[in-house]
């Protein structure tokens, strides 16, 4: 009987430092693809030098970098404007209308020809500013806005792409796609917070010194109390620790896993009133406060919601858009919001929209770009903003 008792717990635990061999293999698999977090190695030189190079280079207002990725063609004008073929020169061609948000308003993977800002200024006749960068959210775009004072078109537009809820609630880039292979990205940005009263409050972009940075991306979650997809968080990412075997079970409650088992866009739950990330709201305030910030100057407020290409699939599925507790939000306001989901839906007349995209899983291609240029014209003459009779 001993023999035999000794011989189950041999067993056993030789069973369990399998599993548990096991389980840390495929959990650092699990941490290479994002799943898990790791803190991320995937850069050269130490964590101090990256991170000092970084505050030599990023822009103390906005966050991340203006140029933080020329290889997409980034051109600016002397009004800090997209480079706009049809009216180039912005000293001499005053913007009737300006654009502003991420890499889908700045037109990123086509030439600045085929840039929709361009291709709305050519059926309009005039200048249209693009203050769109790459990367930024909804509230680094609005940010923009109010401190372009010298932004003199009477018409402005603030276009909220739909992944972007995502960027809203976040301070650290990198922990949106935090997988330890990826290329660390030490980029922080403010943020917004709506307060009980509903009024925004900005959190500046967190700041440390050189020397502190690698226990940043060691434990964000230390350091960074307004930033949602900390490890740890509700977001659902979480640490590989042992006992590994259960550790993993954390993979369940990332928000990616969970999306990809509903069949949805990973960012569809931020848009839920009751999501913990609140980010429908913080959302639906910034796109208000640009609409009051636009009314105040005298100008004639523009507020957009472009769909990726994983929103116009989802509405061919189900029929929903996934940012529509957000249009709601926006029509409980009394304001009038442009959904290109339902102008490109329109205009394909169930053909497949991922021919407006090189893979639907990334920007608009000339066609995709063209088509937005198209409907944005439609939406001003249908407003009153432009001459109906506008070529």
């Amino acid at each position: 009987m001993k023999r035999k008792t000794a011989l189950y717990g041999v067993s056993c635990f030789i069973f369990f430092v399998i599993a548990e061999v096991s389980a840390y293999i495929v959990g650092n698999i699990f941490v290479d693809m994002g799943l898990l977090y790791g803190k991320p190695t995937n850069f050269q030189g130490t964590y101090s030098e990256f991170y000092a190079h970084y505050l030599t280079d990023r822009d103390e207002e906005f966050g991340w970098r203006i140029k933080e990725m020329p290889e997409l063609d980034y051109i600016q004008d002397k009004s800090d404007s997209r480079y706009t073929p049809a009216f180039p020169d912005p000293e001499l061609y005053k913007n009737c209308i300006s654009i502003y948000g991420d890499s889908y308003t700045y037109s990123n993977e086509v030439d600045s020809e085929h840039a929709w800002g361009n291709v709305l200024s050519k059926l309009l006749g005039c200048r249209v500013g693009n203050f769109g960068v790459g990367g930024y959210g909804s509230d680094q775009a609005y940010l923009r806005f109010l401190a372009n004072r010298e932004d003199e078109a009477p018409i402005v537009m603030l276009n909220h792409l739909s992944e972007n809820i995502l960027r809203n609630v976040a301070q650290l880039r990198t922990l949106m796609a935090s997988g330890r292979k990826f290329p660390l990205s030490p980029s922080f940005k403010p943020r917004f917070m709506v307060e009980k009263d509903g009024t925004l409050k900005k959190i500046d972009i967190p700041t440390f010194q050189p020397e502190e940075f690698e226990s940043v991306m060691e434990r964000p979650e230390d350091f960074l109390p307004y930033e949602y997809f900390v490890p740890g968080g509700d977001s659902g990412l979480a640490r590989l620790t042992f006992p590994y075997s259960l550790s993993i079970f954390n993979v369940f409650r990332h928000f990616h896993f969970q999306a990809w088992l509903l069949n949805e866009p990973w960012y569809a739950p931020f848009y839920q009133e009751d999501h913990p990330s609140n980010g429908m709201q913080v959302t639906s305030a910034i796109m208000q406060a640009f609409n009051a910030e636009a009314l105040a100057r005298g100008k004639a407020p523009v507020l957009t919601v472009i769909p990726t290409g994983l929103s116009l699939e989802y509405f061919l599925d189900t029929g929903a858009w996934t940012y529509q507790p957000l249009l709601d939000s926006l029509v409980d306001a009394d304001l009038d919001v442009l959904n290109y989901g339902e102008g490109i839906m329109q205009r394909l007349a169930g053909e497949d929209p991922c021919q407006l995209f090189d893979n639907c899983d990334s920007h608009f291609n000339e066609k995709g770009y063209a088509m937005i240029a198209e409907i944005t014209h439609e939406e001003l003459q249908r407003r009153g903003l432009i001459d109906s009779q506008n070529p």
